[in-house]
């Protein structure tokens, strides 16, 4: 009864179903942008939830890419809403996610939602430093690190990488 009275309140006194159909309407032209034609997208993985999301408002599939999941919910959502998902992992990794973020993720603010401004649907970002100036540092130099690595990797061996069998779990054991 609490929780129900709760939420209750909450639509009665916070919802407008009118400021949500505008929500949905400026980040569907944002997107609709974004994914024209077919598209993909990638991320760490996890659940799926964003793509199941996209999908929906798209009102097409939006494949995904990602390292991996979490459990079996993102195979789930993308057989329900008929999007294509494939892993990097075909497990989840004991490694943390986490690490992986700081590795692959751009050292920026995140978005926090979609606004119409000028005529036209934008992003919202955070409008704060995620991280120190030390911390930056850290992970610009990480990013170059490994990005460098995989340079070098493919310098040395590119003649080669056609002919090699690549295993991901194998190629991964590094990382």
């Amino acid at each position: 009864d609490d929780y129900y009275n709760f939420m209750k309140f909450i639509y009665d006194n916070f919802y407008s179903k009118k400021k949500y159909e505008e929500y949905v309407s400026i980040s569907k032209e944002y997107f609709e942008k974004e994914f024209e034609g077919k598209t993909a997208t990638f991320d760490i993985g996890y659940s799926g939830q964003p793509e199941l999301i996209l999908t929906d408002l798209l009102n097409k599939p939006v494949d995904t890419y990602f390292v991996h999941v979490n459990s079996d919910s993102g195979f789930v959502k993308s057989n329900y809403a008929n999007y294509e998902l494939n892993c990097f992992y075909p497990f989840k990794p004991t490694f943390t996610g986490t690490l992986r973020e700081y590795i692959i993720s751009s050292i920026e603010q995140s978005c926090i939602g979609y606004k119409k401004e000028d005529g036209k649907s934008v992003p919202i970002f955070e409008n704060k430093e995620i991280y120190s100036y030390f911390d930056n540092k850290m992970l610009e130099e990480l990013q170059t690190g490994c990005i460098e690595f995989v340079k070098e990797f493919r310098d040395i061996f590119q003649s080669y990488l056609f002919e090699m069998e690549l295993n991901n779990y194998y190629m991964s054991i590094p990382y």
